[in-house]
């Protein structure tokens, strides 16, 4: 039954009361908010006290830019990226810090201290600090191990190799690098005297510009990049740092760049050099332009970047020497006095760390930011250190544990301090009590009784769960279900300690691009003039297209491509045609039948395609490697690249048709129709934006046509609202059709034209122009330029194409929602293209309601939202029907607004899906920093671009998807796998198995030494609370290392429930899970009860067996290791058979270690005791004669187990969960 809207609004409110605190720290300043970011993601400090930055370029540094050494004040960052945590120096008191977060690694430390004190004399101080020092060494050796992979992931990263000017003197950096103290005594002589004698000059700052080759590009390293740096960027090179662009290839200085590291597009953008530099073309062009850039501080908004190039001028080329500044460092330049001027630029002009230079053959500029300060890193964050939520939950129950352990002391204290004070002399004598005073006697008494019941603290625990993790670790890599076959790549887990929290997961939070889809667009149906053409070809059919594949049973898939080619060759010779039998996705024979008549349909046809080649901003590539073995019918191959995919399809799908776009420069395009080349004269683009929805392009036709036309195509509401009367039918047609291609997952856009007189096209140009320059409401005024021009348009058709989503990713997605996970989607696409991506991949369906908040100003943004929220709330049901789709924009003024974050945090459990849109890196780890700070749940993110990185590392676990996309999201990851499919896998399957099994292993972990060392503390209740020891020191010593330790590491390392199989066929089990119902605190305690219960069974049985004082069959009095001796062994048999009785999966290796402990205990106590003759001498044998003993075990074991046996039969048989319920039926087809 859904829960009532009421319940669930409570719920989110007492969330949120303990996010509030969180939400308090961040005022609705921009100021306020940036140092928030700042504080959330601990970047690096910045140049306190500066507003922007000054980056000098062949001119000297001012006086007040200089320290006293003539250096530049301000140092900047090198540009080499660490994501390690440690280094050769901080790897010992970092590694440390960490482990000693840990309660029981800092409780063992105190304790080994507390040995070492003479005055409790325990042995030898090797074995009393080894337990410690190896455990902190096996943890330590297993972190280096994984710090040293990120390293080397590093290295390998900052050595990628860049182009930078050489010969020539960087001004911003250190001309005369100096050390300080001791150092720099010595350094200063030693350098004057060897250039005394060398005759060596101190090169002033134009001397060192110049040498014997001249300024020339060299290859250096990215690590190596400074400040200042001029850069050459070749050809489908990365950029190593934020750059201002001076000029490039072009003449104009365009150049084109693929930003998918950033925000996760794929398509092509351009960038434009400052103009009054795209002159530049050789080095020594770079070595002579002088001047000097502002920029804003450093900033993690990818969108703004704002600054200003003051340029110097002089009257000729050949003033530009030396002897402009030769007193340089010694007399400030007054860069006032020169001729100069001011170039404004934004992010227009830049390129940005992790874009890819496409298209273009080089581009030349200046480096503003490295590092830590660019961009990129600035929405990633340091490597952060994660723990389990188990490890933390543990960290409590080993306080609660140290808790117990004071509290047993301090009665033991007590309790010796009272008996000493009411002791007499004799008695006194006769126990050996000290003359020190009763207060100081129960003092030391009280840390004696510390070390005796230290072990119910399992020193021992922490190194079998590496142990165990390490070999959760080897399943998780060593599983062929995750391993992909066409990259050779296993699903790598690089941190071991979290495989627990893959079984907790409630928030998943999932990149679009290159992580669910393909980037893949495949053109498939098209509607022109009321026609549909493309019919669905046999295998490549959506699931939602199967029903009509078996309507055409007879459908040959061979004849229909035949017939399609045959129709097509008749019209024109397909020259330029890229589709083959193998890879064609658009066929239709009918298109070319109906192309070939002359009537109106045929025209229809001709001008949707050449809308088709002309409406766009796509660029070619020409590609001279053409594959010999290609079947396509493409003789000359040449590549697209468009700002978006739908785009690249669209325009390769009108050349395949044969309209083919062949070129195009600033005012002219050319395409091949249908084997004839024209050119169209391109007056005017009004570009999309996610207010317009929609592309438009103003093109004068050449003949036949001598005409002007606006071709159109966008969202078809907005098309459809915009078309003249009159054309109802094919309104109706089209629209019915679209709405049928959206139901199969398609995506849609409408297609329409408008025909223009000369004048018309003149009169609005101008007014159009006007508003660009327009200084005023500039925006406003462009709108309405456009608004005016698309109107009265004629409907052409509509278009249909397929988002190829990854293999197996609307089936995974649907286990996770089954299995009680909540995916969000984070992504830097448009809107539309995101619900589109949801609707494929099941995150949507069409029984959902939808809500979208979408950018404006602030007032707006919130109006909308609290709409849709007072909408949701007066729902009376909430049964996750309902969707939110979020636009970056306005998520920001969301965030910004305590009330409407509140708002968010509030409602984000009540919607089924929700999508965050148009999001920056930083965006993307502030929603998953909110969920895991607002609702203490466990979050996942994967991604699989550096724009992932800062959610990837947000989160409590991140996976990265190994693609295209570089190193960065994988060198940030906890898990990298190559398919999200894998997802279901490593979740439901892996997850599962790791939690139950470290669950199950510490609870027995803790019950079993529990009930050891309280059966000690019941003897002091015998001994004058004296804090002697119970049991045979070589017993204390080889419980945990010999007699039990074996059977909880098996179980913890190869327990399973159910079969991996059963794990993925019934999701629902995973709720277990995110309900924490296998380690929560009241199953602790529960174990805990019942260790004290069989503690204080095992102590009595064996007390009463040994109260007649006569025990061995010399009728010999026993001694105390008598009885201890029985109650040991009955504490290992229990514990042993304990967690066998926890253990559901009984392999061979269980059954033999189970049983060998058990008879461990038997051979080892007559050997022990026949080899040492102190007071254990003879012990072993004699207790194993008596048949008290032999009476006790059986008695002791059955009654310590009856309980959890009884109690374990009652829930499963009457309140079984999930899992009882599978299990029982796997059990029953196996017997079957």
């Amino acid at each position: 039954m859904a829960p009532s809207k009421y319940k669930v609004i409570r719920e989110a409110k007492a969330i949120w009361r303990r996010f509030a605190p969180f939400q308090r720290d961040y005022p609705n300043d921009d100021a306020h908010h940036e140092r928030a970011n700042s504080y959330m993601f601990r970047s690096r400090s910045r140049i306190p006290g500066l507003t922007g930055r000054r980056v000098f370029l062949n001119i000297p540094v001012p006086h007040d830019y200089l320290d006293k050494h003539q250096n530049p004040k301000v140092k900047f960052p090198t540009n080499k990226i660490v994501t390690s945590k440690y280094n050769i120096f901080t790897f010992v008191p970092k590694n440390f810090f960490e482990q000693f977060r840990r309660v029981a690694n800092l409780y063992f430390l105190i304790v080994a201290i507390l040995q070492l004190v003479p005055i409790f004399g325990v042995g030898s101080p090797v074995f009393v600090v080894l337990p410690i020092i190896t455990v902190i060494a096996i943890t330590a050796v297993k972190d280096a191990v994984e710090d040293y992979r990120r390293q080397q992931a590093d290295k390998e990263f900052n050595s990628t190799t860049t182009h930078i000017l050489s010969n020539w003197t960087n001004v911003n950096t250190p001309a005369n690098p100096t050390s300080s103290g001791f150092v720099n005594l010595f350094k200063k002589p030693i350098v004057a005297i060897s250039n005394l004698f060398s005759g060596k000059k101190q090169p002033s700052l134009i001397e060192g510009c110049s040498s014997l080759h001249g300024p020339e590009f060299q290859p250096t390293i990215w690590q190596d990049v400074k400040v200042g740096d001029i850069i050459h960027i070749a050809k489908d090179e990365p950029v190593p740092a934020d750059i201002l662009i001076l000029s490039s290839d072009d003449p104009d200085g365009e150049c084109y760049i693929e930003t998918k590291n950033l925000d996760g597009e794929t398509n092509l953008k351009t960038r434009n050099a400052i103009p009054e530099t795209s002159y530049i073309q050789t080095p020594l062009d770079c070595s002579r332009v002088q001047g000097y850039v502002d920029t804003d501080h450093p900033s993690s908004n990818i969108y703004v970047f704002n600054g200003n190039f003051t340029i110097m001028e002089s009257d000729n080329d050949d003033s530009r020497d030396a002897s402009i500044f030769k007193n340089s460092y010694t007399d400030d330049v007054r860069m006032s006095n020169l001729p100069s001027q001011t170039i404004p630029f934004n992010n227009k002009n830049v390129l940005l760390r992790g874009h890819v230079l496409r298209n273009t053959p080089f581009v030349i500029g200046v480096v503003l930011f490295t590092g830590n300060d660019t961009k990129i890193m600035l929405n990633s964050g340091t490597t952060p250190s994660k723990r389990s939520k188990i490890e933390k939950t543990m960290n409590k129950q080993v306080g609660f544990n140290a808790f117990v352990l004071f509290l047993l002391s301090l009665c033991l204290a007590v309790g010796y301090g009272i008996t000493m004070a009411n002791s007499s002399q004799s008695q006194r004598d006769l126990f050996g009590f000290s003359g020190d005073s009763t207060l100081w006697q129960g003092f030391i008494n009280f840390w004696a009784s510390v070390i005796l019941l230290q072990n119910i603290i399992p020193i021992s625990l922490y190194v079998s769960i590496e142990v165990v993790k390490s070999f959760q670790a080897l399943f998780i890599y060593s599983d062929l279900n995750m391993y992909y076959e066409p990259t050779d790549s296993p699903c790598v887990p690089k941190s071991w300690n979290l495989s627990d929290d893959l079984g907790q997961v409630q928030y998943l939070f999932s990149d679009k691009t290159g992580t669910l889809t393909r980037n893949v667009m495949e053109f498939k149906h098209c509607i022109i003039n009321g026609k549909v053409y493309g019919k669905v070809i046999p295998g490549q059919e959506t699931d939602k297209q199967g029903g009509e594949m078996q309507e055409r049973k007879g459908t040959d898939k061979a004849t229909m491509i035949s017939e399609h080619f045959h129709e097509m060759k008749k019209i024109f010779e397909p020259e330029y045609c890229e589709a083959s039998e193998e890879n064609i996705t658009f066929c239709d024979a009918d298109l070319y039948r109906d192309l070939a008549k002359d009537d109106e349909q045929s025209e229809e046809i001709k001008q949707f395609f050449l809308n088709l080649a002309l409406c766009h901003t796509v660029l070619i590539e020409h590609n001279n490697k053409a594959d010999s073995s290609s079947t396509s019918l493409n003789n000359n191959n040449f590549v697209y690249r468009a700002e978006s995919p739908d785009e690249k399809a669209l325009v390769s799908a009108a050349k395949d048709a044969g309209f083919t776009f062949m070129n195009r420069s600033k005012t002219t395009m050319g395409v091949d129709i249908l084997g004839k080349k024209y050119d169209f004269e391109l007056l005017d683009v009004l570009e999309f934006n996610s207010t317009r929805k929609r592309t438009s392009v103003l093109i004068k036709r050449p003949a036949p046509w001598n005409d002007i036309v606006l071709f159109i195509k966008g969202a078809d509401n907005v098309i459809i609202d915009r078309l003249h009367e009159g054309q109802d039918e094919i309104v109706e047609q089209t629209q019915k059709q679209i709405n049928h291609f959206s139901n199969q997952g398609l995506r849609t856009l409408c297609l329409a034209y408008k025909i223009l007189d000369e004048g018309e096209c003149e009169e609005w140009r101008e007014r159009y122009k006007d508003a660009l320059s327009s200084m005023d409401n500039r925006d406003k005024l462009v709108d309405e330029c456009c608004e005016d021009m698309e109107t009265d348009l004629t409907l052409l058709g509509a278009t249909a194409i397929e988002d190829k989503l990854q293999e197996g990713v609307p089936e995974c997605i649907e286990s996770l929602r089954a299995a009680g996970i909540r995916v969000w989607v984070l992504t830097g696409d448009k809107m539309e293209t995101a619900i589109n991506i949801g609707f494929a991949c099941s995150l949507l369906n069409k029984d959902m309601k939808v809500y979208t908040v979408t950018n404006g100003n602030a007032e707006q943004v919130e109006e909308n939202f609290f709409h849709i929220a007072q909408e949701i709330r007066n729902k009376e049901v909430h049964d996750g029907s309902d969707a939110i789709v979020i636009d970056g924009g306005a998520l920001k003024h969301i965030v910004d607004r305590r009330k409407c974050l509140k708002t968010l945090v509030e409602l984000a459990p009540i919607f089924g899906s929700v999508i965050c849109c148009r999001t920056s890196p930083l965006q993307k780890a502030q929603v998953v920093h909110m969920i895991k700070k607002g609702y203490k749940a466990i979050t996942l993110s994967i991604g699989d671009g550096a724009n992932d990185v800062s959610m990837i590392q947000q989160a409590h676990v991140g996976v990265a998807i190994a693609g295209e996309e570089g190193l960065q999201a994988s060198m940030a990851s906890d898990y990298t796998i190559s398919q999200f499919k894998f997802l279901s896998n490593l979740l439901l399957a892996h997850g599962q198995m790791s939690y139950h099994r470290i669950s199950e292993m510490i609870l027995c972990f803790f019950y079993k030494n529990m009930v050891w060392t309280v059966s000690a503390f019941w003897y002091q209740f015998y001994c004058l609370f004296s804090a002697n020891l119970y049991f045979d020191y070589s017993l204390i010593t080889l419980y945990n290392l010999v007699f039990t330790v074996a059977t909880v590491v098996i179980m913890g390392g190869q327990d399973l429930p159910i079969s991996y199989e059963n794990y993925l066929k019934n999701p629902q089990i995973y709720k277990l899970g995110i309900k924490q119902r296998f380690f929560n605190t009241y199953i602790f305690f529960t174990y805990i009860l019942d260790s004290l219960y069989q503690s204080l069974l095992c102590y009595f049985i064996y007390h009463l067996v040994n109260s007649s004082g006569v025990d061995n069959i010399n009728g010999k009095s026993s001694s105390l290791y008598y009885q201890s001796s029985g109650t040991a062994v009955a504490i290992v048999i229990i514990a042993n058979l304990f967690v066998g009785f926890h253990t559901r999966y009984w392999t061979w290796i269980m059954h033999l270690f189970t049983w060998l402990c058990i008879i461990l205990i038997f051979i080892f106590l007559p050997i022990y005791s026949m080899i040492f003759k102190e007071n254990f001498y003879y012990v072993g044998i004699q207790v194993m004669q008596n048949a008290n003993f032999w009476l006790a075990i059986p008695i002791a074991v059955v009654a310590s187990l009856l309980p959890r046996y009884l109690n374990s039969y009652i829930r499963q048989t009457y309140y079984p969960n999930d899992l009882d319920i599978v299990r029982e039926n796997q059990l029953i087809k196996k017997l079957q």
